[in-house]
């Protein structure tokens, strides 16, 4: 009996050993690996031998299989182009004007006329011995442009023998408003009228070079010269207004 247990145990086991023989004759052969050595000897690895790799099981796909839904991206909007702020220049502060109140000008009251002494006979001689007796006019108010009255007439008397002088009338203008004045005319002769009496017309429109003021004083005096240039001045005096006419 133990005979024949040892009779099925080598029965097994050269049949083991068929079974794994034919597995590694049908093996694929693996080359062999030479690796280099330190000392330029070769070194051969011991083939490594292949794995069967299981195959998965067959697993059964399902048979419908649902399709992704085309969902289509959203459109690309651009962000709009950043354009810088303009630098921030401050208003000035306001400053309110000041409100213009009118200044009333200063009122320079006009001078008051001081009207030229009445006439007075002469009081300076000649060694002759002549002088001034008497002066009249014929107005105090003459116009000049034409609207009035031009003209005034003098009556001038006179002391002594003048058969050998002569007598000028001198004037000029002086404005009413400024005392501005105008220069002296060069004499306007006076003629004689008889013994010791003499005339003469001043005519604005005629004897005024020109007339720059609407309102003056005619400012007026008598020399008498001798024929050897010796002479006498007559006071001055301004007692007639010449007016302008309105254009």
């Amino acid at each position: 009996m133990h005979t024949s247990s040892m009779a099925k145990s080598l029965f097994w086991f050269a049949s083991l050993f068929v079974i794994v023989s034919l597995a590694c004759s049908s093996s694929a052969a693996v080359p062999t690996q030479t690796v280099p050595m330190d000392q330029g000897q070769l070194k051969t690895s011991s083939p490594t031998k292949a794995v069967n790799t299981p195959k998965p099981t067959n697993t059964s796909q399902p048979t419908n299989k649902p399709k992704p839904t085309n969902t289509p991206l959203p459109t690309y909007t651009p962000y709009p182009t950043s354009t810088p702020m303009p630098t921030y220049t401050p208003y000035p502060s306001y400053t309110p004007v000041p409100t213009n109140t009118p200044v009333p000008p200063t009122l320079t009251p006009l001078p008051t006329y001081t009207p030229y002494p009445t006439y007075t006979p002469f009081l300076t001689t000649t060694p002759e011995g002549i002088t001034f007796s008497s002066l009249s006019k014929s107005t105090s108010k003459i116009y000049y442009g034409g609207c009035g009255t031009s003209t005034v007439e003098f009556t001038l008397t006179t002391t002594g023998d003048t058969s050998n002088h002569y007598i000028y009338l001198f004037f000029h203008l002086k404005d009413k408003d400024s005392s501005a004045t105008t220069d002296w005319n060069d004499g306007k002769n006076v003629n004689g009228n008889g013994p010791n009496t003499w005339k003469v017309t001043f005519d604005a429109n005629n004897d005024l070079s020109l007339m720059p003021y609407n309102n003056a004083w005619l400012i007026y005096q008598f020399v008498l010269q001798a024929k050897d240039g010796s002479h006498i001045n007559g006071p001055s005096y301004g007692d007639i207004t010449v007016s302008k006419c309105s254009p």
